[in-house]
């Protein structure tokens, strides 16, 4: 059994593959840290030539433990939580194939769940090169229900967060089986909503998330494969995270602030979306309430009182 497994849902140009790949390659080279790759080529009709060679090659050099090339697209929660599905390391580390790690990620990433006991670990993000980073979310559940990442970090070493996010975090696999990761395949569609849902559904569920702020990744902020904000699925997304942590008063109070800002193209109002998130996510919230061990009033109140970055 492997220390760690990368699990790595990508889509579109094989050269982001490619590049995250290679940046894992280097910092684990001679790092003592045992390995291994699970990836979801995810939503290609013709996948990148490129792509299939690389897959190829970590499969012949015995560190591929799993891989899957799918023609038809899945939600990028459901393609990761597909790879998780097939690690096998103690550890894993969720990576979007448009990310470069910077030196000792992985290290860094080994020690902190050795000395600190996370179960959620996630790095800090830097959007171009020599630029600023972005550390924590700080949370906006009275608005979209979602959070915008904090510029400033409150220490050097690692430290517990509500929530973060961009593309890359670890969790103990032990941890991420229990939770159920980021809950049914059905509950995202498209873009948003898995990231907050599930670290806020960690400490509900007695876990813990931390960010090490100088374990640094390069996030790529170019044009997808698909399309991101505004949209439907975005909506919904967001609401149906509103429903399962906070239930159905904070999914009215987030249908209301949706009416009153711009949205993509549509023929269905903001109340049709909010039946449609409804729909798809209460019997999980109803799960989720049964097992939590605070709601998130009970949440947000420890947090203030624990001092912990939200």
């Amino acid at each position: 059994m492997p220390d760690l497994t990368i699990c790595i849902a990508c889509r579109g140009n094989g050269l982001g593959l490619w590049s995250t790949v290679e940046g894992c390659e280097a910092d684990l080279e001679h790092s003592g840290i045992s390995y291994n790759y699970s990836i979801v080529q995810n939503g290609d009709k013709k996948p990148d030539n490129g792509t299939l060679i690389l897959l190829n090659y970590l499969h012949e050099s015995g560190k591929l433990a799993f891989k899957e090339v799918r023609k038809e697209p899945m939600s990028p929660p459901s393609a990761r939580q597909l790879a998780s599905a097939h690690a096998d390391g103690n550890v894993l580390a969720f990576l979007d194939n448009h990310v470069i790690v910077h030196r000792d990620y992985f290290k860094r990433a080994m020690l902190d769940f050795e000395q600190y006991g996370c179960d959620m670990l996630h790095s800090t993000t830097q959007f171009h090169p020599g630029n600023k980073l972005y550390y924590h979310y700080s949370l906006l559940l009275d608005t979209q229900f979602w959070g915008t990442s904090s510029l400033f970090t409150p220490t050097h070493k690692p430290y517990k967060i509500a929530a973060g996010g961009h593309g890359g975090f670890f969790v103990t696999r032990a941890s991420w089986e229990e939770v159920g990761g980021y809950g049914p395949d059905e509950l995202f569609e498209g873009y948003a909503g898995e990231e907050l849902t599930t670290d806020l559904k960690y400490w509900m569920l007695g876990k813990t998330v931390w960010l090490d702020p100088k374990m640094v990744h390069s996030h790529y902020v170019g044009v997808r494969e698909y399309k991101r904000h505004y949209t439907d699925d975005y909506y919904i997304n967001l609401m149906v995270s509103a429903n399962v942590i906070g239930g159905p008063a904070y999914l009215d109070r987030v249908a209301k602030y949706f009416c009153k800002v711009p949205r993509a193209l549509s023929e269905r109002t903001i109340y049709d979306l909010m039946q449609i998130a409804y729909r798809r996510s209460n019997v999980y919230a109803k799960e989720l309430a049964s097992k939590r061990l605070m709601d998130l009033p009970q949440l947000l109140q420890f947090f203030q009182r624990e001092c912990i970055e939200h």
